[in-house]
């Protein structure tokens, strides 16, 4: 009777569709192409590891600014009077942004975000459809993004439907890495997994400062307005809640052996002597 049962169970499983013994995938939006945001279940395992802590509610302009903010690094660039240096465009932004914060919002702490969009002729590369799929979760305040592809170059015809898999394994990469900046780090030395911190304001501030006016006139008769900069503020000192969150943080990466020994160390004084 036993073996029996267990002959009809493997019958079962043999006849089941492929898309149910494959993970469990939830599409939020998707041009059934290159452009896409969905929920993929992972291993509990890797979610536990992962330490996901989805559900999470993310607005959408914050969604957008941090978006805005990923960017190539210099040296990988053509000329050095290039500015545009983002991953993702307005286009872009536009589609990714509204369903990611969707994706956060209704995935659980067993299932990834994955998304992916292809820029079509950026302005600051000389090649034209770039593609940059991530792998995204949340673990408390961080937001991970592991970059699978990273503005990787797609070869042929790629409005010509029914080739995305064939294009997709022609796709070529050239050596790009991520500039890190304010609110970001990387997971580990050499890492492609960005670490960004949800409680940073990634919008670029207004420079202000205190200045000091005095009225002039020109040699045409025309008034105007000198001013001086007032002195640099000196940096601001961490608090003991920001000190403990960046430690409790550098202690989960050493766990998890996502850095080495020297790099927890080295970090670690960085931490405390901003105190």
């Amino acid at each position: 009777m036993k073996k029996f049962l267990m002959v009809a169970a493997l019958v079962a499983c043999i006849a089941m569709p492929a898309e149910l013994l494959a993970r469990k995938t939830t599409y939020v939006v998707t041009n059934r192409r290159f452009n896409y945001v969905k929920l993929v279940e992972v291993k509990p395992r890797v979610a536990e590891d992962r330490n996901m802590t989805q559900p999470i509610d993310i607005s959408e302009k914050q969604m957008r600014d941090i978006l805005k903010s990923l960017k190539l690094s210099k040296h990988h660039l053509l000329g050095d009077k290039v500015t545009e240096r983002e991953i993702f465009n307005d286009r872009a932004i536009n589609y990714l942004a509204p369903a990611l914060c969707q994706a956060f919002r209704d995935a659980s702490n067993k299932e990834e975000v994955q998304f992916a969009y292809n820029v079509k002729d950026p302005k600051f590369i000389l090649r034209n459809d770039r593609l940059t799929s991530v792998t995204a979760w949340v673990s408390g305040r961080d937001l991970y993004l592991e970059f699978n592809r990273l503005a990787q170059k797609l070869l042929g015809d790629t409005a010509k439907r029914g080739r995305e898999s064939y294009t997709l394994g022609k796709a070529q990469g050239i050596r790009m890495t991520l500039e890190v900046g304010p609110g970001q780090t990387m997971a580990a030395v050499g890492s492609k997994t960005m670490v960004v911190d949800l409680n940073h304001n990634f919008k670029p501030a207004i420079a202000t400062s205190k200045t000091e006016e005095g009225v002039t006139t020109a040699s045409n008769g025309v008034t105007s307005t000198e001013t001086t900069a007032a002195p640099a503020a000196p940096a601001p000192v961490m608090s003991d809640d920001e000190t403990t969150r960046r430690l409790e943080k550098l202690d989960m990466l050493r766990k998890r052996n996502l850095i080495s020994n020297k790099e927890y160390k080295q970090k670690k004084a960085e931490i405390l002597k901003d105190i």
